[in-house]
């Protein structure tokens, strides 16, 4: 592989401390434009890790007013999964405007710190099961935690990273550094729920990686969860490939009786039912309520969080 040379590092070190800078002070509606097409522009170069990775089982949390307005139960798989692109209308950590990506983790607790469900909210937790033992073609995002915390699953994709990173010649090997560097610091920063455009450069970077590097091969991006402080972490998943690996085994319906604000460091879920039993191919959702709270709890319930069957 033919080496670059130092000015055009130096060159491409300026541009990602400018994309850098714009990030830090928060990305305004004059800018979102312009700064796509700087990148479409000046960002001939890529470069990242690609593993292929089994996930046995995957969790996703759904919060059902967010999906079907109200705390009304669902009954379709669909409703569980990645919502139509046509409905997205805002940035995603993982996904422009207008492109479906499915978000899941690998438990319960990382996926209410990241969903945050407000007290009164009746959730979703669904489990997916890899189907005939298939693996995911996976970019990972590489970042440790900046406390004293350790994430072994990131130290052990780092370890590959860094046998694969030998192969290229010095001042490629900077680019790579610049260019990763700057991608980890984007999907692992926080972000405002009131300002999705700040999700515009992991967003620019997660279509980049998933749709035009390597003829498009890669399934998924694996990063760390920035709720749960980089210890635990996230997959976002094409749609088609979840479809094809992935099937539902296991659904939980919970209404949140004490959430993350009310200082207690933790959530409180009232469970009301389970199922475990699904038509694959209508995606009807059988629920099981021999699970469900006492009745007069369940009174309580319906009167007090409007819950609905």
């Amino acid at each position: 592989m033919k080496d670059c040379t130092p000015k055009e590092v130096y060159a491409f070190d300026i541009f990602l401390k400018s994309l850098a800078s714009n990030s830090s002070y928060g990305i305004t509606p004059n800018m979102e434009a312009f700064l796509i097409k700087a990148m479409d522009n000046s960002l001939s170069f890529m470069s990242h890790l690609l593993l292929g990775y089994k996930f046995q089982t995957l969790t996703r949390l759904s919060i059902n007013k967010r999906i079907i307005g109200s705390n009304k139960r669902i009954y379709n798989q669909k409703y569980l999964k990645y919502p139509p692109k046509e409905l997205v209308n805002r940035y995603g950590r993982c996904n422009l405007k207008q492109q479906s990506i499915l978000y899941a983790t690998f438990g319960s607790l990382t996926a209410l710190s990241e969903m945050k469900p407000l007290r009164g909210d009746l959730i979703t937790m669904s489990t997916w099961e890899v189907i005939d033992d298939s693996s995911l073609i996976i970019s990972p995002i590489l970042r440790q935690p900046k406390d004293d915390t350790f994430n072994p699953r990131i130290w052990e994709m780092q370890k590959i990273y860094e046998k694969e990173f030998e192969k290229y010649p010095p001042n490629i090997r900077k680019q790579i550094n610049l260019l990763n560097e700057f991608i980890a610091d984007e999907f692992t920063k926080p972000v405002k729920p009131d300002n999705d455009r700040d999700y515009l450069f992991s967003a620019y970077f997660a279509d980049r990686i998933l749709n035009k590097f390597e003829n498009g091969d890669v399934e998924a991006l694996y990063y760390p969860s920035v709720p749960s402080k980089l210890s635990f972490e996230n997959l976002a998943i094409k749609p088609k490939s979840f479809d094809k690996k992935y099937r539902l085994i296991e659904v939980k319906e919970s209404v949140i009786d004490m959430d993350h604000t009310a200082g207690q460091g933790g959530t409180m879920m009232l469970g009301i039912g389970e199922a475990t039993k699904f038509d694959y191919e209508t995606g009807d959702i059988f629920w099981n309520d021999d699970v469900r709270q006492p009745q007069e709890q369940m009174d309580f319930i319906i009167k007090e969080y409007g819950y609905e069957l």
